[in-house]
């Protein structure tokens, strides 16, 4: 029987798994590029084995080195960002886009509520977040640097995704690029009157 807590992996199968993960979900984005009257079974097939991808990628990070011994003052407050950051990602990601999706024939419309008011790629900041939250628990260099490379592989996501494959799927994404920042939030409501 294999003691799971005592289960120390290579750095590089995070690696490998990040770049698996984020490459199918660049590869989910450029297929609905130009967009199609309705996603096929393999568009969703290739997002699933995306998500799958980045969350195996992010759960490796636990198993970089053992789990050090950590005060439940220190911990308490880590876990909770974790979660919050999870609940967050979740709700950007796989929330908010389906249930608000607007389209006017064949192409799409961008979403101006919710965390897309204020943050053209919310989903990226809550995922910091939680790299932040499982490095910080974990206290080790393997787990920062691994983290660090899967924030990068999913900044350059963001950025390909932002200036080469929206502007493609999004009718208003360029207005929408004018209204609402890449990343960093103004917390200023984006004017959504145009989808009422």
């Amino acid at each position: 029987m294999v003691n799971i807590s005592s289960l120390i992996i290579s750095p590089f199968l995070g690696i490998a798994l990040g770049l698996f993960g984020f490459g199918v979900v660049l590869l989910y984005d450029y297929r609905q590029a130009p967009p199609t009257p309705a996603a096929s079974r393999l568009t969703a097939l290739i997002s699933c084995i995306g998500a799958a991808g980045v969350l195996l990628a992010t759960i490796s990070l636990f198993f970089l080195t053992p789990l050090p011994v950590m005060s439940p003052f220190a911990t308490i407050p880590i876990i909770a960002l974790a979660l919050v950051s999870v609940t967050l990602l979740i709700r950007s990601v796989y929330t908010e886009i389906p249930h608000s999706e607007i389209r006017t024939g064949l192409k799409r419309l961008v979403i101006r509520s919710g965390s897309y008011a204020w943050s053209r790629h919310p989903g990226f900041l809550w995922y910091c977040l939680l790299v932040l939250a499982i490095a910080l628990r974990m206290q080790h260099f393997r787990v920062w640097a691994v983290g660090f490379f899967l924030v990068v592989l999913d900044l350059l996501v963001v950025v390909i995704e932002d200036r080469i494959l929206f502007p493609r799927i999004f009718e208003d994404y360029g207005r929408y690029q004018r209204d609402v920042p890449m990343l960093i939030p103004r917390f200023k409501v984006a004017d959504n009157r145009d989808h009422e």
